[in-house]
């Protein structure tokens, strides 16, 4: 099984949002609220929980940018003063 499958459906198990079908009929997790879930998938995957990786990428972003600049006084990236 794909490595996406499986995760998306461990994180269904986690969030309590996971659905299987049983012939006709869709069963929910007996967890499910709708509530709970999202404020559970806020936690898992909301962008607070990633800042520290996003602040890293943009500091190296701009640091190779204004390296760029030391090194070539006539080139200035845009949106940089």
């Amino acid at each position: 099984m794909p490595l996406a499958v499986i995760d998306a459906w461990r994180l269904a198990g986690e969030l309590g949002n996971r659905a299987s079908i049983d012939g006709a009929r869709v069963l929910l997790s007996p967890t499910f609220e709708r509530q709970d879930v999202a404020r559970r998938a806020r936690q898992l995957l909301g962008k607070h929980r990633f800042t520290h990786l996003y602040d890293g990428l943009i500091r190296t972003v701009l640091s190779g940018r204004r390296s760029a600049v030391c090194r070539n006084p006539q080139a200035r990236p845009v949106g940089l003063r």
